[in-house]
């Protein structure tokens, strides 16, 4: 009987919805450029935006880009994140865009084409100290 009532609990526990967990909402558009000429210091532009399906609204405090292996090896300097507070509304979206320093001198033109993106998501600071990481689907 005290493992059926167990077994209960566990199930209850497991399938019931904590309403104090932050509810999701994910990358709808991303974009990145770069100059076509090999250069010593280059910008890699970008811009995201976060889509909110959910009937939860968030603030979003921090947005820091993640680079992947390519883009580490080229970045000059430290990613910086972008501090801009921004409400995502229930349903809405919000957009940010920023630059991040790059060496590209050593690289032909078509490389330089080809080694986008050069990001791979980003780890987001909302709540006042939430912390997630979206991943893009390049």
């Amino acid at each position: 009987m005290l493992i059926m009532l167990g077994i209960a609990v566990f199930l209850m526990k497991v399938f019931s919805s904590d309403s104090n967990e932050p509810a999701l909402f994910y990358i709808g558009g991303s974009d990145e450029s770069v100059r076509k000429e090999p250069s010593e210091k280059s910008v890699l532009g970008f811009s995201v935006s976060f889509d909110n399906p959910t009937n939860h609204s968030f603030t979003i405090d921090q947005v820091v880009p993640l680079l992947n292996e390519r883009g580490k090896r080229i970045v000059l300097g430290e990613v910086e994140s972008i501090q801009q507070e921004k409400r995502l509304q229930a349903g809405k979206k919000v957009e940010y865009s920023g630059e991040i320093d790059i060496r590209t001198s050593d690289l032909t033109e078509e490389e330089i084409h080809d080694m986008l993106p050069l990001l791979e998501g980003y780890r987001i600071i909302l709540n006042q100290g939430e912390e997630i990481i979206l991943r893009t689907k390049h």
